[in-house]
């Protein structure tokens, strides 16, 4: 009973938002790569570089953020199961591969 009270409950509009949040990213992702690609095959090679080294400033500090997020909330409640070791060396994996924030 006591598990059952830690669980999180989230609702249609929380899901809703999360999923359109998602579909968002991978939109801008893709257009952005898709922009990238069209600059260096029109010989644009410093814009496509330039797009490029923004969309992974961009992502770094993302996971960053996400990453540091993540260890603060293992350190509040250090009796979580999914802040122990495998759980944390898989996350911080997903966070290098510039995954982890969909964990979240």
């Amino acid at each position: 009973m006591e598990c059952a009270s830690r669980v999180p409950r989230y609702s249609w509009c929380d899901f809703a938002f999360s999923v359109a949040g998602v579909g968002t990213f991978l939109f801008d992702w893709g257009s952005d790569a898709w922009a990238a690609a069209e600059l260096y095959g029109r010989g644009e090679l410093s814009w496509s570089g330039l797009l490029l080294a923004c969309m992974l400033l961009g992502s770094v500090v993302v996971q960053t953020f996400s990453w540091f997020w993540f260890q603060y909330d293992r350190d509040l409640d250090p009796d979580q199961h999914l802040g122990q070791g495998f759980h944390v060396k898989l996350s911080c994996l997903l966070h290098v591969l510039q995954l982890g924030f969909f964990c979240r």
